[in-house]
């Protein structure tokens, strides 16, 4: 399983589109639409709760300025979600440092996507393909979807 994680507005959403492009089941925030563990089988999830996946066999971990993930976070979900989302950067970043996984600077994201690529899969890369996602924003719209049992549990 092909884990790639880290704080919010940090390109997961993107890095699922990414890897579903070159034929891989991929989902993004995969934890949050499952009502038991055993549930949880998915072939690559790029997430923001990377922490709480129960296995992956390759982990890239997304690192982005917690002050540029509070901005981007703030433009998009607004003043009033200030404190919940300091509160999940703050708590996300303690989880991250701890974890280990290819670690890859957000703005190095398009120079080494033919490492990430690599390291997560042996289909080839085919730099046409990566050249046009590079040039795509992919923004999830609804942060607020129905969850499922297990994330519910977790946020009571």
């Amino acid at each position: 399983m092909i884990l790639v994680c880290g704080l919010p507005r940090s390109r997961t959403a993107w890095f699922t589109n990414y890897f579903r492009g070159i034929g891989i089941k991929a989902i993004h925030e995969g934890i949050k639409y499952i009502d038991s563990i055993d549930d949880y089988n998915y072939e690559c999830d790029c997430t923001t709760v990377g922490w709480l996946v129960p296995k992956a066999d390759k982990t890239v971990i997304i690192e982005r300025d917690i002050k540029e993930c509070f901005n981007s976070c703030m433009r998009m979900y607004g003043e009033e979600n200030k404190d919940v989302i300091a509160d999940r950067l703050i708590r996300g970043k303690i989880k991250y440092d701890e974890m280990d996984g290819l670690r890859i600077k957000f703005e190095d994201i398009n120079d080494r996507l033919k490492e990430i690529h690599e390291f997560c899969t042996d289909i080839p890369y085919e730099e046409k393909y990566a050249d046009m996602m590079k040039d795509m924003k992919i923004e999830v719209i609804n942060i607020y979807p129905k969850f499922g049992k297990v994330l519910g549990d977790l946020c009571l």
